[in-house]
């Protein structure tokens, strides 16, 4: 008679603890390695001929671009998306064609040149923003814009720059807020796209939007998604600091600091480079230039020229006569920068 052989061992608890453990382990990692939809923002200024050709150089490599809306309501948005798409599939008469173009031109400059750059390429263009009747987006959009008028009407007058400069924190604060409100929907409206393309691949977007935006790529960046940047324009400015706040101008730095941080003050030297680009522009009518002239100058030498131009107001108001912009740039501004940048 043979020996009885042992009954099998069913596994212990510990053993089926580890195969489960194992199995959502593996389950895990195909889920890591599993291709997803994918966020390229481009971060672009959106002035020149030269900011346009950049821009679309960076949406070469994705399935769709993602456009600031540029309209006044959900219709506007949709028709202006509508006419975009034909535009860019090139399948459309010239007569249709020419149309559009004068469109999109008279409704963003920069918008019509990057669109004929991107003619013939037939990818899907969607357009997203905040609605702008949204109450708690109109409630900020109103005091900001009412905030800036009242910068921009006193800054043509003869207050004292302590007065302007107050001013410019509060409006750039309300639009930093505003922001924030419209970057929480715009990063819902991202989520909400379509993640696969027909054959069931993940899309990949080119999201087009303003530097003043970056909190949108943030976002998206520590919810876990595929996401990454580029500042296609960066090298057309001068730098401002070091690292990555080179590529804002001040007045994006101090809205973006208050879309994210709303109860940091701002940076006094920094709303001083802003008043006085302000005020060379006013003199030259050239952003641009003011700005490449305020970038050359230390923080010292922008308070100083600052003081030299409070000087010059308050010279108008005791001798009852009208303060010149541009007389005072030559007379002040302009020495002042040459003696500062020559000695340098």
């Amino acid at each position: 008679m043979s020996a009885e052989q042992p009954a099998p061992q069913s596994e212990t608890h510990s053993e089926q603890r580890g195969t489960l453990l194992a199995q959502e382990l593996s389950t895990l990692t195909e889920t890591e390695h599993q291709p997803r939809t994918e966020y390229k923002f481009v971060f672009t200024r959106h002035q020149t001929p030269e900011d346009a050709r950049r821009t679309v150089a960076e949406l070469r490599d994705v399935d769709a671009i993602v456009w600031e809306f540029f309209g006044d309501s959900i219709e506007d948005r949709q028709q202006l998306a509508a006419d975009m798409n034909r535009y860019v599939s090139g399948d459309i008469a010239p007569e249709e064609q020419q149309r559009l173009e004068t469109t999109f031109k008279a409704r963003n400059f920069f918008l019509g040149l990057a669109l004929a750059e991107l003619k013939g390429s037939h990818k899907p263009i969607y357009l997203i923003d905040a609605d702008n009747d949204a109450s708690d987006i109109m409630q900020f959009d109103q005091k900001a814009v009412r905030a800036n008028q009242e910068f921009e009407w006193e800054l043509m007058s003869s207050q004292p720059n302590h007065a302007l400069l107050g001013l410019l924190d509060q409006s750039l604060r309300l639009f930093g807020q505003e922001n924030a409100l419209r970057e929480k929907l715009v990063t819902r409206q991202l989520k909400a796209l379509p993640s696969q393309k027909e054959d069931g691949r993940p899309v990949s977007y080119g999201i087009v939007m303003g530097t003043v935006h970056t909190p949108v790529y943030h976002e998206l960046d520590h919810a876990g998604e595929s996401v990454r940047r580029v500042f296609p324009t960066a090298g057309s400015r001068s730098p401002l600091s070091p690292g990555e706040r080179e590529h804002y101008a001040p007045g994006e730095q101090i809205m973006r600091q208050y879309s994210m941080q709303p109860e940091k003050p701002a940076d006094q030297g920094t709303l001083e480079r802003i008043l006085l680009q302000a005020f060379i522009d006013n003199a030259l009518y050239d952003w641009t230039k003011s700005g490449a002239i305020v970038q050359q100058l230390s923080a010292a030498e922008v308070t100083e020229v600052l003081d030299q131009v409070d000087t010059a107001k308050a010279d108008s108001r005791r001798n009852h006569t009208e303060f010149s912009w541009h007389d005072t740039y030559e007379r002040v501004v302009r020495k002042l920068v040459q003696r500062f940048t020559s000695a340098s």
